[in-house]
């Protein structure tokens, strides 16, 4: 028998589908390693959000199997270092938002990098490597719930929290959470994120990058229906 989900780390709550267009803000938290305008940082915490509306997201098939994406609005870095908060506002056109419940990942993707990077969460903490459920236990998270839960539909009764969130398809509120992944190309046999991507993500407050700080990191993904501080 699988055991129920960490409830005090991957808990979701109710999912509300958006009947109507609806501005909604997505989001991540968490630590992470990188640089803002060429001054590094490490252990650094941050909230990368995309501020859009529901009429934006599309279905997609990706791979083979269904993702939800929505790729307009307004991105904007919060980074906190000690007690100094940098808010740093994207240019237009490069973060896009990505829920694939199949594989258990959600994140943010750039366009031109990639699908996973500046950071998106998974369940088994190895970015771009965790494919579909076949082994571990993915249950820890609720990114991995979702994925279980894809190939073994019956599990529902031990993840009645993540049955709700199936729902959500970047449409209506959402908490999420999974091992924080902020790395371009992750060095699997050294476990290691070696350097930062060729191309910058560029802000008003310089180039943005970002690197993964830990294999098992932690990070909350969430989705907020409504006009929050517009």
């Amino acid at each position: 028998m699988r055991r129920a989900i960490n409830v005090g780390f991957a808990l979701a709550v109710a999912i509300g589908g958006a009947a109507s267009a609806e501005p909604i803000v997505y989001s991540i938290h968490g630590d992470a390693d990188g640089e803002l305008d060429g001054r590094a940082f490490s252990g650094a915490q941050f909230r990368l959000e995309l501020r859009s509306d529901t009429v934006h997201t599309v279905t997609a098939i990706e791979n083979g199997v269904t993702v939800y994406r929505n790729d307009q609005g307004h991105a904007i870095l919060f980074l906190t270092r000690g007690a100094q908060t940098t808010v740093a506002h994207i240019a237009p056109n490069q973060i896009f938002v990505r829920y694939d419940p199949t594989n258990g990942v959600v994140g943010f993707g750039t366009h031109g990098i990639g699908p996973f990077y500046p950071v998106s969460l998974d369940w088994c903490g190895l970015p771009m490597g965790c494919g579909a459920i076949e082994t571990g236990t993915p249950e820890i998270t609720i990114v991995g719930a979702l994925a279980q839960l894809k190939v073994a539909p019956r599990d529902s009764v031990f993840y009645p929290a993540a049955v709700e969130a199936l729902a959500t398809e970047l449409r209506g509120r959402a908490l999420l959470g999974g091992f924080l992944d902020a790395c371009v190309s992750y060095d699997v046999i050294n476990l290691r994120c070696p350097s930062i991507p060729g191309t910058p993500i560029k802000t008003d407050q310089g180039d943005l990058y970002f690197q993964k700080q830990t294999l098992f990191g932690k990070g909350v993904f969430t989705a907020t229906v409504g006009r929050v501080g517009w």
